[in-house]
């Protein structure tokens, strides 16, 4: 595909996939929140050789293929960022690193957890960061994590175990945690507001969230088997996300209790549901079982709207996220004993106020930091 001379002067550029998922929702924050002119940002879109669908678009923002592009268009960006850094997208950031090495004083990597953690197992495994396609590393990977200065990130969740992975003190971390939802601000505060005034907490009925992807079913049988020792009033629905092949297995074991007189749990059997769908899912649960790595915008927006409880074991990632990053109060279990206590004990609703509260207070936080990126 021939060039086509794309004038990036004065533009933030952003690199994303052809199957990026986050992109639109952070570059509809900084357009909604921040006051981001659109037509000041530009997305670049990489092949990633993944499965695709169509990449939802924002008026006024421009979109390119990387092949449209001349390596020298990006020179003239206002910035250059890439969300996050990886084995298929790593290329393009070398060729222009080696192109100009001052575009390093405008290149920003987007970090999330799960790259972070496979770099850590890398280096366990090879005593420095190494090529391994397994992990998404490639040799340019490794290259540009020897040259890149900043990163977009909350700062001290991930600045110390980034300077040690990659045996550097001269990082720059811009500190700024999660800032959309799960949906774009506009259709977000309108959700909000129809449920903002219904109370999960005091319902009979406990709606519970057994993770935000796919479950194992032992995991969820072995829960169930708790439960069902212990002497409720209320009635449970879990919602889950087990295989369809072993759900029979759970439905037997549900057929199982019923026939010896334990009618009181309901399991619904979730697929992937359009962002409207699982945000409404999200919003109607008293309880959300988070699993130890991933989720977190889930998460982060069940907090910001008060919903429920928060529940995740002690000791995962996901529990120094919440903990040391967002400062809220999360019910924490070491074993399934715990996590029914927490799942039948009465509800703290001032609770619940205090940790939107923090939410809230953190996002304007981090996007007067974002400002400092792309104003």
């Amino acid at each position: 595909m021939e060039t086509v001379g794309v004038n990036l002067s004065g533009k933030h550029v952003f690199l994303i996939s052809d199957a990026d998922k986050f992109f639109f929702l952070l570059a509809d924050s900084l357009i909604t929140k921040l006051s981001v002119d659109p037509n000041a940002i530009v997305a670049v879109v990489y092949k990633s050789g993944r499965r695709v669908g169509d990449i939802q678009r924002i008026s006024g923002v421009g979109y390119y293929s990387h092949e449209q592009l001349a390596l020298e268009d990006y020179l003239l960006a206002k910035s250059l960022t890439f969300m996050s850094l990886r084995s298929w997208n790593s290329y393009i950031a070398k060729e222009i690193i080696d192109l100009d090495p001052r575009i390093i004083q405008k290149l920003f990597v987007f970090i999330t957890d799960d790259e972070v953690a496979r770099w850590v197992m890398n280096v366990q495994k090879n005593g420095e960061l190494s090529p391994d396609p397994d992990q998404y590393i490639s040799e340019h990977c490794v290259y540009v994590l020897k040259k890149i200065q900043y990163f977009i990130c909350p700062e001290n969740y991930f600045k110390k175990v980034i300077s040690n992975v990659l045996e550097r003190s001269d990082l720059k971390f811009y500190d700024a945690s999660i800032v959309f939802d799960i949906l774009p601000n506009e259709s977000s505060s309108q959700l909000f507001d129809v449920f903002k005034n219904e109370n999960n907490a005091r319902s009979v009925k406990k709606r519970i969230l057994f993770g935000t992807k796919s479950t194992g079913w032992r995991s969820l049988i072995l829960l169930l088997r708790f439960l069902f020792n212990r002497s409720s009033s209320f009635d449970f629905e879990f919602f889950v996300f087990v295989n369809k092949y072993r759900k029979i297995l759970v439905e037997c074991y549900l057929i199982y209790k019923r026939a010896l007189g334990h009618s009181n749990v309901n399991v619904v059997y979730l697929s992937h549901l359009p962002p409207e769908a699982y945000n409404s899912l999200v919003a109607i649960c008293s309880h959300v079982i988070l699993q130890g790595r991933g989720g977190a915008s889930t998460a982060r927006l069940y907090v910001k709207w008060a919903r429920g409880e928060l529940l995740v074991k002690k000791n995962t990632p996901n529990s120094y996220f919440f903990k040391d990053v967002y400062g809220v109060a999360i019910e924490e279990y070491s074993d399934r004993s715990e996590l029914v206590d927490i799942l039948i004990r009465e509800p703290n609703e001032q609770r619940y106020r205090e940790n939107r509260n923090i939410i809230v207070r953190e996002e304007v936080r981090s996007l007067k930091v974002l400002s400092k990126v792309y104003w």
